[in-house]
């Protein structure tokens, strides 16, 4: 009876662990599949032990850690173009630019309003002692031009969020992938900092038991706590700066999700433009161009405020309670002082000038940012090929070279170290000089609207 029991809660136990083991979605990616792999060790652990060993507190214990890494199964590997929809997505300023964009456009309909109509009315002994009235509408209208002005200047308006938008979009695109660089520059170098630590691990031990068997000094052996202890505290802000630019990667893409970087970091396409007049395509500049287009529409609009306003009128009157008579009435208001309105003509006259000054300075500054990043990107498109052609082959053979050398006593440690430090370093410049070409790339990419 007590073996039956046992096999029973056996069976039971055995049946969580599957129930649980099937709400997995096994995933598709190495990345993905390398994590689930980690998240199923508890099962396979528990099935190598005999029952005798598995206790409700152990079988608990098992499941928290289970759950405990099943949020990195589902955790999906960023790619940079899936970022930036995401930010085109959900990032406020887009939808605040395209609001103001709709405003602007439902501003066009007040183009043809007309001045508030005039009802007037009068009642008594008007032409003689019987009780008479008299009661007259009226109403004033612009001329035509005016009207027209008007409109159009509210078009431009539109047209001047419509360039507004584009300027968001462009400068979020840039944001975005500078912060996706940067966190997997980062990444790349926690990484590099892993794998030292692995070279420094090693170093370690060997270095305790040369202690111990008596073929170095404690010397060698603090020496080797210490650089471990030293490489430990970069791996703490390595990774806090991987943690930094994902959350502002989650900040500009506006989803909270855990992503994962991809396995390597890659050199962006290189840009050969020769033309650097395509910077005046520029968003910034196509909007200071619309800037001075609606300045000069606000001088039409300022000239016609010098034109008359004419004013239709119609009127009912009575006599003596006779039959009313009706009859019409046509005005003009003329401004009888242009002084004002020439004041405001010259000042939206200065305005324009300034914002075609605003255009040359724009042009100029982008013009020559665009040169100096176009240089940067030979220069660090030169400095990559470098590492990746010369410089990392030899800092493989250095590590590889130096590991074995000090294993079998041909160096010290100081040599040692001296050549594994300068291998290190060759690697992270190798990912310094990326990134910087990467970021170049992202400027150029800024400048041309790509």
């Amino acid at each position: 009876m007590k073996k039956i029991l046992k096999n029973n809660i056996k069976q039971k136990v055995r049946c969580k662990i599957q129930k649980a083991k099937s709400k997995l979605q096994y995933p598709n990616s190495k990345e993905q599949r390398t994590n689930f792999a980690i998240c199923c060790l508890p099962f396979k652990f528990i099935r190598c032990l005999p029952f005798k060993f598995i206790y409700p507190f152990l079988f608990i214990g098992i499941c928290f850690l289970q759950f405990a890494f099943c949020p990195f199964i589902n955790a999906q590997t960023l790619q940079l173009q899936n970022a930036i929809d995401l930010s085109l997505q959900n990032y406020p300023s887009i939808q605040q630019a395209s609001l103001q964009t709709q405003q602007q456009q439902a501003l066009t309909n007040t183009a043809t309003r007309y001045e508030p109509l005039n009802v007037n009315s009068s009642f008594g002994q008007i032409n003689s002692k019987v009780f008479d009235y008299n009661v007259g509408v009226a109403q004033g209208f612009k001329l035509p031009n005016a009207y027209k002005a008007e409109k159009n200047l509210l078009n431009q308006n539109v047209n001047m969020a419509t360039s507004y938008e584009a300027i968001t979009k462009n400068e979020l695109i840039k944001n975005v992938s500078i912060s996706y660089y940067n966190w997997l520059y980062n990444w790349q170098q926690y990484k590099l900092l892993m794998q030292t630590d692995s070279i420094f691990a090693d170093y370690e031990k060997v270095a305790t038991k040369k202690f111990q068997v008596g073929e170095s000094n404690k010397l060698e052996q603090i020496n080797s706590t210490l650089q471990r202890n030293e490489l430990k505290q970069q791996l703490a802000l390595a990774k806090t700066q991987v943690e930094f630019y994902l959350v502002e990667l989650q900040k500009w893409t506006g989803n909270k999700s855990i992503f994962l970087p991809p396995s390597s970091i890659q050199n962006l396409t290189e840009i050969n433009l020769l033309d650097s007049a395509i910077v005046t395509q520029h968003p910034v500049l196509y909007s200071l161009q619309q800037q001075i287009k609606a300045k000069e529409l606000a001088i039409q609009i300022e000239k016609t405020k010098a034109l008359p306003v004419i004013n239709v009128g119609l009127n009912s009157q009575s006599l003596d309670k006779g039959q009313p008579y009706f009859y019409g009435s046509l005005g003009v208001n003329i401004p009888i002082s242009k002084k004002s309105i020439k004041a405001h003509i010259q000042s939206a006259s200065i305005e324009k000038n300034i914002a075609t000054m605003e255009l040359e300075k724009s042009t100029q500054e982008l013009l020559t940012i665009f040169l100096q990043q176009y240089q940067l990107q030979q220069q660090f498109k030169q400095q990559v090929n470098y590492y990746q052609t010369e410089a990392l082959p030899m800092a493989e053979s250095i590590i590889y070279t130096a590991q074995r050398s000090y294993n079998a006593g041909d160096i010290g440690y100081i040599e040692y170290l001296q050549n594994v430090k300068d291998a290190i370093k060759i690697k992270m410049d190798n990912l310094s000089a990326i990134n910087n070409y990467n970021q170049t790339i992202i400027n150029i990419q800024y400048l041309i609207n790509k």
